[in-house]
Parts: C-alpha cells; structure tokens; sequence
C-alpha cells in the first residue's frame, strides 16, 4: 500500500497556511448555513476544505466530493487559484478512493493547470504527487516515478520535512511494484525514520505498512505480520480507515501464508466490511479476491466461486468507469485484473458448472477487447456481470445481513470518533465505549457464521443440486439466451454448435454448447508454452506455401495436433449432434490460426471439408436474433491502385506495394454481381466510408494491418495514402451494410506470440457500428488465388440458399480441388467474424 494522496500535509496547508485561526470542524448546523449561502467568505472556505479532508480520511468520500466541490465553487468566484488547485485536488482523491479513475485524473490535471502560474511547490508537489498515483495504481510505474520524483525535488528544495516522508514512502511503492526489494526497503526506512523523529504518526502508519509488504513479497512472514500490527496500531488510533482495512487485508493475507486459517478469515472479513462501507470498490475487490482464493485453497470451492464471482462483478463496475481514461492507462488496468477470471472460469469448469464457465469466458473476451480497443463497454447482458444461482443469493444475503451491522456500528463509531473526547456527551462516551466493545467481539464470528446451520444449508443445497446434474438446467436470463440463439439458428435450417477453448496454466478446456444437448467441457493436458510452439509452427506452414505440396507432407504435423488437441475430444458429440456449423470463441494465441485449416491425419480432411464455419468475439457480443442468407443484394467495392503508396502515421511511414491483381478482383466482382458500383484509382479515396451504408455488401481489395497491441497503428488503406485506423471505425455507420469483406488484409505475428485479440477487434468494431459480419483474412494471400475465392464466394451467395459460412466454406471447398491453390495458404486466411448465418 503506497501513500495516500489526501493528506493535510499536501492539500490543506497550502490554503491555510495564511489563515490567521486554525481551521475547525462545522457544527452540522453552521456547515449547512454555510453550504446554503450563495457567497463564501475565504475563511469559510478553508473550514469547508478542512472538512472536506475529515470526511474524506473517515471514508466518507462522496461528502468530500459535495464539500470540496462547493469549496471550488466559491474559490472561482474569489478568483483564488490555490484555493481551486486545493479543490481539484480534494475532489480528485475522493473520486480516486471510489475508483471513479477518469473523474480522478481530471480533476488532477485541472489543479495542475490552475496552479501552473503560482509559486507554491507544496502544492505543485501535492498535484505530481496525486497523477503519480493514478499512473502506479493503473501500472504506469515508471510515470508514476518520474512524478513522484518530481514532487520530491521540489519538497526537498523548499527543506519541507512534513511531506517529504510521503513522496519517499511512494518511490519506495513504485520500486517495490517493479520488485526492487533492496531499494524499496531503503526508501521506507528513510521516511519512517523521518516520520518518527518528528511524531508524524500518518506517515509512519504508511512506511511501517510498506516495509511490512516487502517483508512479505520476500517470504518473511513473521517479520512482516509485526509490522503490519504496528502500523494498524496506529492507524486505528488516528482513524484512518481505509488504510486500517489495508492493513487487515494484508494481515489476513501474511497469516494464511503462515497457516493460521481462523486469524486470517478473521482479518479478511473486517477489511470486506470497512470498505465496503466507504465504497472503496477497487480495494473491495482486493478482498474479496483474497477470500476467493483462501475458500479455494482450503477447498471450500462453492464459497470460493461465490467470492470470485463477486469480485469479477467489481470489476465489471469499475471497468464500465474507466472508459474515459487515456488508453495505456486503460490497458494496464483492464491486464491486472484478467487473471480473476480464468481463475474462476478454471474453477468452474473443474466442477462441470459449464454454463456459468461459457458466462465467464464471454467476460474474459469482452475484458481482452477492452484492453486492446479501450472503449468496450459490452451489452446490457455483460453489464450485469456474472449470475448468481438461487443458493448463492440466499448466502449472499446472509452475509449481506451480517455485514451491515457490521457496517452500521462502523459508520456510528466513526462518527463518534470525530468528537474531540472532551466534547463527548456522556452519552456519547458510554455509546463509544459499547461500540467498541461490540467490534471487539464481532472479530472471529465470521467463522462461526460460515459454520452455522444455515450457511451450510445453502453449501449443502449447492452440492446437491451439481451431484443431480441441476447445474445443467439452472435458470439465468444469459443462459436461456444461449440457448435461444442456437435454436434460431438450427430452425433456419443450420445445426450449431459453440466451441469455448480456454487456455490455462496446466491445460487446455474445451466447453461445447448446441442447441439440443447438454453443455459438455473437455481437458486436455498441455502448457501454453507447447501450444504457442505449436501455433506458430502451424502459422508458418501455412503462411509459407511450398513449391509442390502433397495434402499428408510433414508440414501438417502441427496442425493435425492441433487438430486432435482442439476437435479429436469432441469430435463424437458433434456427430451425435449432427453438428453442420461451429460457431468458434477462440482463446489467447489460437486466434491466429484459421480453425478451417486444422487437419485431421486418420480421414486425411481439412476440417473446412466437415463444417462450415463462423467466428466470433464474444457470444454476448453477437446478434443471431435474425439469421438470413443474402440473395440479390447490393455491391460497393474498391479496390487500392497499382501503383504504391505511403501511409503517414505522424512520425512513422509505412510503405505499400501496388496490387494490380485487386483491380481485377474487383472488375471481375461487379461482371459477377449484377448490382454493383465500383472505386477504382481517384474514386478509392476515405469519401467511400460515407457511401458504405447505402449497401448491402462492401468489399475493399486494400493493404489492411492489425497490430497486436497498437489498435492505432492498425488501419485499412485507400488510395493516395489516405487510411482509416481501427479506432476511426468507431465514426462509421454501417447499420444497413450484411458483410464488410477485407480480401488483402494481416495479422503480423512475430517470435513471440500476443493474445490475437486484434484479430477479432476488427469484427467487433465492425459489429458495433452495425455490419451483421466481417469477412478478412488472417495473413496476406496471393492476389490471383484471392480474385478464384472471391469470385466463387459471391457467386455462392448469388446462387440463394447460403448464408455466409456455407458459401465461404464451399469456395474454400472448391480450391481444394485446384492442384495450384490447394495449399491451405492460399484458402485458410480467410474468416468469417460476426453473424455469418
């Protein structure tokens, strides 16, 4: 735990430090006086912004934001620029502490804007101090640093002792995050000794906590556990609650390392309680991933579900707040909390709860989308998070109960604690005192409550209805969705099936769902490490044809065992099923490998020649509401010229070759299609985006790239170097457009491999602006072989009858049959993304 950044060494002294009186605390009568009034005085204004800091360190941070935000309010009318840095910057932690990370970040750069002009460093230093831990709690580390650094310097010019234990305490945090031990420890020594010479017992909480939390990265538990008593000592004292519920999180955390259980439990449940009652979800979430994690390993595994679903369903609230946020900030958060969900989407999976593992995993997707595009927010559906089965809620309430009184004797006690003790009635003196008698005794009851009758009623009844097979039939809104979808899909005359893989750290899970059988999950046992081995051999046997090729040569090694990893466990279900279409999920680095060209040594097949087959993001994602085949339709197509061009992305160039075969392509399209228009050299300009949506079908025959990790360095070309990036997708309207097809686009993938999700950010962002699907290709093709597919792809959709799979699937089919083209480089790049049906 790093320093927090609202503190009145850092945020009130710069407005008080000119005040003839100190700052007092309101009556709640002289407080609403005040607020009422249309004008401050500046001495009211500076009591406001002191209250403002009371109830922010008591946990009350949306009465910080109401009383800074009036503060700053009045101090625009006095024209008070340090005032107004003060009140940005009191308002911004609170947004901080509630995990309102965009609000937050605002509100700091607007202090740094208005305080610019002045010659304050303390306050300067308050604001760098804040940004540097906005970029450490979303991983910027090394901004963080360069900001911490920068407050540093500007405290230790104007010989400011108070505050220097702060900054140093979080240079010490920002180097212990990039697990710098030895440095770490050197800057939490200094700021406690610092702290301690002059009785800033804050500071010393923050710095006895940190050294605890090195102790323990470095496996010196009982070393570690002292320190965090200390420094809760101290925290209660001072009431600094959310450090406190810090403090007992990481105590909990030390003590089942050391294999107190009970202890642990203990801790655990009074830090769930304080924060939760100061709506502090990014540390909620902390704790209740910890108590997921601590029922899992003692192997209470429906307590450790119910624990990481909730947590997932912290997540899913705060990721919907970050959306404003700068995009590497986004990434760095959005990355930190994924793990959370294989865990869960693992642990569910280990107890055949398969629906709830395919909810989960269309969660992860969405959250992997986000990470690359940032602005994802899902559907109404992912919104709501992961479901909860009847017995969990009936559990969720009976913590609930007890939590909240727990919370309210909290709440009470804090209040209580804000009188100064000679101004405490004598009955607020004997409440104060019953108060925390009651808290004393609250301590070790949640182990007790987990083991009454009724919790393990609600257990019981868990166990019971997965030993009778119920989980297959449980009744979530989500699921019965699922459901439907398949059933539209197989009465327009298409049998589906729905492929989930997951990869784990000791395994591969495949989950299926169809229409008419049970969810069904496979394992198969193989690290990540042998199975991005194997997906980049099969990338580069198939993107590099040799001169003669024979369907059974050794270049098909990895994508047979590809093959038998991915289809071989699940091959005799889809039969049963009489499966004709795979709807494909695809997990991590799979991405990169067209599951067309998966091939199957014992009946010498590609799998293009058993089903047809559609991709998708994420289920959620994808409307099967309306399955159609497209029949007479209309045609735009475009093609990028002969002659080369150069991409300007700012600084960087990106020279592009000429493809005189897309011309063709294109001319060859609009002889096939009786209603079509044409772009061609001038015409293939960025003006064609705005004529799309007067179309049924768009195709662009153009250099297209998507970079893993670079959504801006992604782009489709037209002519005269003109080029759309994939975050200019979010502008275009392609509400009536079927299919966007992109015949000459790539996937670069180097020596290592990345999670592929830039692969299905295309389909999505084409999904979100209205396209039903997306058809683009893996790597870039031979322009003579693409002009043979394209042909005989719209020639099937002309014919009537196919949806977009089945004509991708027989023109695939068809070059098979072609001795020239018959290597899977020249068929396989291509992939349906969206609703292909």
């Amino acid at each position: 735990m790093r320093v927090r950044q609202f503190c009145s060494a850092l945020i009130l002294a710069v407005v008080v430090q000119n005040v003839a009186i100190a700052p007092q605390t309101f009556s709640s009568e002289l407080k609403e006086e005040v607020i009422e009034k249309k004008a401050y005085t500046l001495a009211e204004l500076r009591n406001l912004i002191h209250d403002g800091e009371m109830a922010f360190r008591t946990g009350e941070y949306q009465e910080a934001i109401a009383i800074c935000t009036k503060a700053l309010a009045g101090f625009e009318t006095h024209n008070h620029f340090e005032g107004m840095g003060t009140a940005h910057n009191c308002i911004g932690i609170s947004h901080h502490s509630l995990g309102e990370f965009t609000k937050a970040v605002r509100q700091y750069e607007q202090a740094a804007v208005v305080t610019q002009p002045l010659d304050n460093p303390r306050q300067q230093a308050a604001i760098a101090n804040n940004l540097g831990e906005a970029y450490r709690q979303l991983g910027e580390i090394e901004n963080a640093i360069t900001y911490y650094e920068q407050a540093l310097s500007m405290m230790q010019s104007s010989q400011d002792l108070q505050v220097q234990p702060i900054l140093i305490n979080n240079l010490g945090f920002a180097h212990m995050e990039l697990e710098n031990y030895a440095l770490a420890q050197d800057y939490y020594l200094q700021s406690l000794e610092i702290s301690s010479a002059e009785n800033y017992q804050y500071e010393m909480s923050y710095a006895l906590k940190n050294l605890g939390e090195v102790a323990f990265r470095q496996g010196e538990n009982q070393k570690a556990i002292a320190y965090f008593e200390e420094s809760l000592q101290i925290t209660r004292e001072i009431d600094n609650r959310r450090v406190t519920a810090l403090n007992l999180n990481s105590l909990g955390k030390a003590y089942e390392t050391t294999g107190q259980s009970d202890q642990a439990l203990t801790y655990y449940q009074e830090a769930l309680g304080i924060t939760t009652a100061m709506g502090d979800r990014h540390s909620t979430g902390r704790v209740l991933k910890n108590l997921g994690s601590f029922f899992q390993t003692q192997g209470d595994t429906e307590l450790a579900i119910i624990f990481l679903k909730e947590t997932i369903n912290t997540y899913e609230s705060i990721r919907g707040e970050i959306q404003g946020l700068e995009t590497s900030l986004q990434e760095s958060y959005l990355s930190s909390v994924e793990s959370t969900y294989r865990d869960l989407a693992d642990l569910l999976l280990t107890q055949n709860r398969i629906l709830e593992a395919q909810r989960v995993l269309d969660l992860l997707k969405v959250q992997e989308l986000s990470d690359y595009l940032y602005h994802v927010r899902g559907t109404e559906e992912t919104e709501k998070g992961t479901g909860y089965r009847p017995p969990e809620e009936t559990f969720l309430a009976l913590n609930q109960e007890q939590t909240e009184q727990l919370i309210i004797a909290s709440k009470r006690l804090a209040d209580l604690e804000k009188i100064s003790p000679s101004n405490l009635t004598e009955i607020q003196r004997q409440e104060l005192i019953s108060l925390r008698k009651q808290q004393n005794a609250e301590r070790g009851k949640f182990r007790a409550f987990l083991e009454s009758d009724e919790v393990q009623s609600v257990i019981g009844e868990l166990k019971s209805n997965l030993s009778t097979n119920e989980s297959l039939s449980f009744n979530l809104s989500q699921d019965a969705k699922l459901k439907e979808q398949l059933q539209t899909i197989k009465q327009s005359g298409r049998n589906a099936a729905i492929i989930y893989p997951l990869i784990l750290g000791d395994r591969l899970e495949i989950v299926v769902v169809s229409a008419d059988t049970p969810p069904l999950r496979h394992t198969v046992p193989i690290s990540p490490a042998e199975l991005n081995e194997t997906i980049l051999e099969a990338r580069q046997a198939l993107t590099t044809p040799p001169k003669s090729y024979a369907k059974s040569s050794n270049s098909n090694a990895s994508l047979s065992k590809l093959h038998d990893w991915l289809i071989k466990p699940i091959e005799s279900t889809l039969e049963t099923a009489n499966i004709e279409t795979l709807i494909y999920a695809p997990d991590g680095a799979l991405r990169y490998i067209p599951l067309a060209a998966l091939f199957d040594a014992d009946s010498d097949q590609w799998l293009i020649e058993k089903y047809d087959i559609n991709n998708i993001t994420a289920l959620s994602l994808t409307d099967f509401d309306e399955v159609s085949a497209l029949h007479n339709f209309d045609l735009l197509a475009g093609a990028f010229p002969s002659q080369g061009a150069t991409l300007e992305f700012g600084t960087r160039q990106v020279p592009l070759d000429g493809l005189p075969y897309a011309v063709r392509e294109v001319e060859t399209l609009a002889e096939t299609v009786p209603s079509s228009s044409v772009r061609l050299d001038e015409q293939f300009n960025g003006d064609i985006i705005y004529e799309m949506n007067s179309y049924d079908v768009v195709h662009l025959a153009t250099h297209a790239e998507f970079v893993s990790g670079r959504p801006k360095d992604s782009y489709i070309a037209f002519g005269k170097g003109e080029f759309a990036t994939l975050e200019d997708v979010r502008d275009w309207d392609l509400s009536n457009v079927a299919l966007i097809v992109l015949s000459a686009c790539e996937t670069g993938v180097g020596d290592t491999l990345g999670n592929g999700i830039e692969v299905l950010g295309l389909g999505y962002q084409m999904q979100q602006q209205g396209a039903d699907a997306t058809l683009a290709t893996l790597w870039s093709v031979s322009d003579r072989s693409t002009q043979l597919l394209m042909n005989r792809f719209y020639e099937n959709l002309l014919d009537g009858g196919r949806t977009k799979t089945v004509a991708l699937q027989e023109s695939q089919r068809a070059m098979l049959t072609n001795d020239k083209f018959n290597h899977p480089y020249y068929w396989a790049s291509f992939i349906l993304i969206g609703n292909g049906l």
